[in-house]
């Protein structure tokens, strides 16, 4: 192997290590308690991490979107199948409560 082909390799190799991108800490959240109101505070750090609630339809660049799971009725729940489309189309179609 020439002295250019050893450094076009070396040089390719540095290109491709530069481009990949470096992973960021996990952010861990955490929390024990008695009740719900003992994890609140837990909660509302990770929600506040993952960014402002955009709520319900459209497509949004970043935040999130909340799914209250309390109000799925047995009829949907396990060992029953969920449909596909619960929390965008039967939910808020008022015919979940």
């Amino acid at each position: 192997m020439s002295l250019l082909s050893r450094v076009c390799a070396c040089l390719f190799v540095i290109v491709v290590l530069a481009t990949i991108p470096a992973f960021a800490a996990r952010d861990v959240f955490e929390a024990r308690g008695e009740n719900a109101a003992a994890i609140q505070s837990a909660v509302d750090a990770f929600r506040q991490a993952l960014g402002a609630n955009n709520g319900v339809g459209s497509t949004f660049p970043s935040g999130r979107r909340e799914i209250n799971w309390d109000a799925v009725p047995d009829s949907f729940a396990a060992p029953n199948l969920l449909p596909g489309n619960f929390s965008t189309a039967i939910r808020h179609a008022g015919r979940c409560s």
